[in-house]
């Protein structure tokens, strides 16, 4: 943690943190997903009074087309209108070690056997969503006071509980 911000538990700002995982695009760009993220969660915390931004981190093959990406980024901006977006990369060394740098994880392929690799990609693009809140925290020099991470291939039928009655 960085000696200039306050402890999480301290801070005022609200903010929120969501991270999408492979083989979930097609669920992210459905309707029903992206209205019932406005309405039951975005929607509900402004009711309560707080502020929020929202990080995404989309993992998948962007190296077979620029122009998929490139899609893929215009569509999530226009669904979501994150604060953050960043499409990582699922295969191949190079591409890890630029966008994941600051995080120091080696590339899954190096350290898990085949029927674990989902599952180390999942958590490689949880820190990379992670990595863009701290930097957006560093830049305005204030923590976010609540980081919560969000299933992205999934209704929600309701809204989420008032964040101001959680301990």
């Amino acid at each position: 943690m960085s000696p200039h911000l306050p402890e999480r538990a301290t801070a005022t700002a609200r903010s929120l943190a969501l991270s999408a995982l492979r083989n979930t695009c097609h669920t992210l760009f459905a309707h029903a997903v992206s209205q019932s993220l406005r309405e039951h969660v975005l929607s509900a915390i402004h009711r309560d009074g707080l502020a929020s931004q929202l990080f995404m981190t989309v993992v998948g093959d962007w190296a077979a087309s620029a122009a998929v990406a490139s899609a893929t980024e215009q569509q999530i901006w226009g669904l979501y209108a994150p604060q953050g977006l960043r499409l990582l990369q699922d295969v191949g060394w190079p591409a890890y070690e630029r966008s994941m740098k600051s995080c120091r994880v080696p590339h899954p392929r190096k350290v898990a056997p085949p029927h674990l690799q989902g599952l180390v990609l999942q958590w490689l693009g949880v820190a990379s969503c992670y990595a863009q809140v701290e930097e957006a925290e560093a830049t305005r020099r204030q923590r976010y006071g609540w980081l919560l991470r969000l299933r992205t291939d999934l209704v929600y039928y309701g809204d989420l509980p008032s964040l101001r009655n959680l301990p």
